[in-house]
């Protein structure tokens, strides 16, 4: 198919060779992408010990800014066990198959291994964190709209499309959500584009009194993708509202991300699939999810589409459940969505927020 890169994912290790968790009572699970580092310490029985969180570790940034994150991230958490009590960590990141991010990954586990020498490390790719958190499931297709964007295949055959950053591709991602709402809102201060509230949002936003006065923020040393893609939120809002400008947006964001999906469906021969979103972009508007659903379902009219119960922080701790308590796991899991309540999406919003 011309045009696409199709990556192959090496697949985690979904069941421990030892048939359970190694010698440690307390396991980690964290999950890294280009808004912010969440982690979460949880004990042998499931329940909720701790959680740190620190900002985005991905390749924009400095070894040196790379490790302030992470012990940000990871200090509450080892500071709630003893030491060498961390029996296995988790960690899901962007996949991108780099060296630089198999180095990063070592980042974060040597500071792990730091305090629990004899910990196991398990890496996840960011669709089976996804995946595992948002459904309970190891088979299936994720549909992620954060910062950036890409389509996971998950399972004994896995692919990843997408990835391609915010310069190329991150089609119907929030930094691309984010940017059409700016440029949205420059084209009718300019009065050559759609009527819309998305400029005076944008001055309320990064406190200008006009859009003009954006230039040096927006160029400015501290500003980056994580700002533009601030900005899908509130094109969200202004969706919600009525804002025509708003509803093309994200309408047009849907019709991108449904079209990847479908070509996945597609690579995979798949009739009746199961297919979840996930990312921060969804929670902006339902109008991005209700779109996305109706134009999948025009190709696909038997996909079973869902949103996510938890953020992909949980995948290690979902992962852990079912490996242990395998069929049996329906009570606890049940229990995890009081125990871990910070970490559960409703509606396609955080919980709490």
């Amino acid at each position: 198919m011309s045009g696409l890169l199709w990556k192959r994912q090496k697949l985690s290790c979904w069941t421990d060779k030892g048939g359970g968790m190694r010698e440690g009572d307390f396991t980690l699970s964290a999950d890294g992408g280009g808004s912010k580092l969440a982690a979460v310490m949880f004990d042998d029985a499931f329940h909720f010990r701790a959680a740190g969180y620190g900002g985005p570790v991905n390749g924009s940034f400095s070894e040196t800014e790379k490790r302030r994150q992470i012990a940000a991230a990871l200090s509450p958490c080892l500071s709630s066990v003893p030491s060498g009590g961390i029996g296995r960590a988790f960690l899901s990141a962007p996949w991108t198959g780099s060296r630089e991010e198999e180095e990063d990954n070592n980042l974060f586990f040597l500071e792990v291994k730091k305090h629990s020498p004899r910990v196991r490390c398990s890496p996840l790719s960011e669709g089976e964190a996804c995946l595992l958190a948002g459904s309970f499931r190891r088979e299936g297709t994720v549909t992620l709209s954060g910062t950036g964007s890409g389509v996971f295949q998950v399972g004994p055959a896995a692919a990843h499309l997408g990835g391609w950053g915010y310069l190329l591709g991150d089609f119907g991602s929030g930094f691309s959500i984010g940017q059409k709402g700016l440029q949205a809102a420059i084209r009718w201060e300019e009065r050559w584009g759609k009527e819309t509230c998305l400029e005076e949002l944008a001055c309320q936003a990064y406190g200008v009194k006009q859009l003009w006065d954006l230039l040096p923020v927006i160029y400015g040393e501290t500003f980056g993708v994580k700002q533009v893609a601030s900005f899908c939120r509130l094109v969200g809002r202004a969706a919600d509202e009525g804002d025509e400008a708003a509803v093309e947006i994200l309408k047009e964001a849907a019709w991108e991300l449904a079209a990847q999906t479908a070509v996945m469906l597609q690579r995979f021969a798949q009739v009746s699939p199961f297919v979840l979103t996930a990312g921060g972009a969804w929670k902006a508007s339902d109008i991005l999810f209700q779109s996305f659903s109706e134009q999948l379902k025009r190709q696909y009219p038997c996909a079973q589409i869902e949103k996510p119960v938890f953020e992909p922080v949980m995948g290690g701790v979902i992962l852990s459940v079912l490996e242990k308590r395998g069929t049996d796991a329906s009570d606890t899991l049940g229990r995890l969505k009081k125990e871990f309540s910070q970490f559960l999406i409703r509606n396609g919003k955080q919980e709490g927020k």
